[in-house]
């Protein structure tokens, strides 16, 4: 994240978690909204498909956004987290994907 917003970053895409914060994540976000750094790290919630709480999208602080999965209905993705937490929903299933030139498959993407 650091290098990222020392390269100007302006949205950073995290989809990794887990269950436990940490410190020194907690503490670089709470020093870039001090600064009013203009950054956005968007989280993906996580693929456990119940309620449980995953970090990063868990930390508190208005820099980070958590996002669940929906499929091409809207509805919410079997996989994808649901709780209080969750800031938006985005397509996550079914979605087209270049792999290779002029090409597409369908894939299933938790964010």
């Amino acid at each position: 994240m650091e290098i990222c917003v020392q390269s100007g970053a302006k949205v950073i895409k995290m989809i990794l978690g887990g269950a436990g914060p940490s410190a020194s994540v907690q503490t670089f976000l709470t020093q870039l909204e001090i600064d009013g750094t203009d950054v956005l790290n968007v989280a993906a919630a996580g693929n456990g498909g119940d309620v449980s709480y995953n970090f990063p999208a868990l930390y508190d602080c208005p820099l980070v956004m958590s996002v669940a999965t929906v499929d091409i209905n809207g509805e919410r993705a079997p996989f994808s987290q649901y709780n209080n937490q969750i800031d938006i929903d985005a397509p996550g299933v079914g979605k087209k994907s270049t792999v290779t030139i002029n090409s597409g498959a369908n894939f299933d993407y938790t964010t």
